[in-house]
């Protein structure tokens, strides 16, 4: 006999805070919610029915419609801090509609903050990977069995938050069935900004994961909250024969691997890539990859293997910064511009992750920071507000200073959240930043270098003029 929830659907919902678009200067990515999708196809390959959805521009009210009108046994919403509150809001209009709907949160939000649990109209949050622990609390809901026997999850008791501990993490990623993708989500994905191809040109935006985790200490980053620190990886056949699915039933001409520092060893990449180039179809893609340790050798076969953009977490030009967030270890400075020039040489587009905004900035190191990013040899930069999310070292650290515990407003990328030691204020700050776009992109050397790539590789000149034309757009460029 069908049990109860298997006769029903899983609503599977990315909820979001007005967060869409190209709203900086440096572009937005649209992307799929691919943590959901590995979840839905998880559930799936289990028996459960599921559906995915993004709440997008809709309102609270209006996502909430959507999600009764599948009749769910379950919601499950995966949760980054600034979409924390609309997950609430949410739950609190889908529980009013009918209270015997199970609602669970996952992702990092509800990873990094144990208190999340105690939200009203949330029965469960995942702590951790979502496959395994979110199928665990079906069947035990299916079998009538206590939650608290299923690792990974909290939960409100009589007042108080139930912990369960948490649960292994998955180790053999290959066993995982592909996320659970749809046409419509992928159609409307985009990587915004300095990309070839370029955002008028890509087709079916697709993200590809090769390893889960990463073992960096950063402060500021909360993915040990949801990984820990030790990194899980897909054999080079199985990240392949997915990029060929998404190529033969989606077109997809565009990927973004999202590892969270795909280069963490030279040897696994290498190996990766030399499938990777031996795939006639093989999209265009962008990794994201740290200066130290990255090896000619790497840069070349990721470059024969279809890599046209890598983003590189900078942080800070300023050592003692760099010393402070915990990247001592992982960035050199002597590096970067050695890295920057290999890249060049290959054809393949550049793009620096900087932070400004510390609490012990001052307007001298902002002025140091100015100038030391003039001479970046980049082709794309990318300026965040210093955003310590909870789950992350720097949320306990400066905690205290917080001007606001308003989720919605711990975006990076919009708002500033923490106080300023040196009395830089908000306005100050966002000012600063759009005066080193206007600066860095305007100057007569950033030009000159990039018109050099150009004619060098001439592949890259859509990617450059779509991303100039959006430049103008927005006032940096004349």
């Amino acid at each position: 006999m069908t049990s109860p929830i298997k006769s029903q659907s899983i609503v599977l919902v990315e909820p979001s805070s007005g967060l869409g678009g190209c709203y900086t200067f440096a572009g937005h990515n649209e992307f799929e919610p691919l943590g959901l999708e590995y979840v839905a196809a998880y559930l799936q390959m289990n028996g459960y029915r599921t559906v995915v959805l993004r709440q997008g521009t809709a309102s609270c009210e209006e996502i909430a419609t959507q999600i009764l009108r599948h009749q769910p046994a379950v919601l499950g919403m995966s949760v980054m801090t600034h979409a924390a509150t609309s997950a609430a809001m949410i739950s609190a209009v889908v529980k009013n509609a009918n209270s015997s709907i199970t609602i669970v949160a996952g992702g990092y939000h509800p990873s990094g903050d144990p208190e999340y649990a105690r939200t009203q109209g949330i029965d469960y949050a995942v702590i951790g990977e979502g496959e395994e622990t979110f199928r665990n609390l079906l069947d035990s809901i299916e079998s009538s069995r206590e939650p608290a026997t299923v690792q990974g999850l909290r939960f409100l008791r009589d007042g108080a938050i139930v912990d369960t501990g948490p649960a292994n993490r998955i180790g053999l990623l290959d066993a995982i069935p592909f996320p659970l993708r749809s046409s419509e989500i992928l159609g409307n994905a985009r990587m915004h900004g300095l990309m070839s191809p370029p955002p008028s040109l890509q087709r079916s935006v697709a993200v590809v994961l090769a390893s889960r985790g990463c073992p960096h200490a950063c402060t500021f980053c909360c993915s040990p909250s949801l990984w820990g620190r030790k990194v899980n990886y897909r054999s080079p056949e199985n990240v392949l024969t997915e990029i060929d699915d998404l190529v033969q039933r989606f077109h997809t001409n565009a990927l973004f691997f999202s590892d969270l520092t795909f280069n963490v060893s030279n040897s696994r990449v290498q190996e990766l890539c030399k499938h990777l180039s031996s795939y006639k179809k093989m999209p265009r893609w962008y990794s994201m990859c740290t200066t130290t340790g990255l090896e000619a050798k790497t840069l070349e076969l990721m470059s024969v293997a279809g890599c046209s953009k890598i983003g590189f977490g900078i942080e800070s030009l300023s050592q003692e910064t760099l010393h402070n967030i915990g990247k001592r270890k992982i960035f050199h400075e002597g590096e970067l511009n050695t890295t920057l020039a290999a890249c060049d040489s290959l054809g393949i587009l550049t793009k620096g992750y900087l932070i400004i905004g510390y609490p012990w900035e001052s307007a001298l190191s902002l002025e140091q920071f100015k100038e030391a990013v003039l001479c970046l040899p980049i082709d794309e930069i990318r300026i965040s507000f210093f955003t310590p999310f909870p789950g992350s070292e720097a949320f306990k650290q400066f905690e205290a200073s917080f001007v606001t515990r308003d989720w919605s407003k711990f975006n990076a990328i919009r708002d500033l959240v923490i106080s300023n030691d040196n009395g830089l204020t908000d306005e100050t700050l966002k000012a600063f930043r759009q005066e080193v776009f206007r600066i860095f992109y305007g100057s007569p050397t950033y030009q000159r270098r990039v018109q050099c790539k150009i004619q060098r590789h001439p592949e890259l000149r859509p990617a450059f003029d779509e991303f100039f034309a959006f430049l103008k757009s927005g006032g940096v460029l004349p």
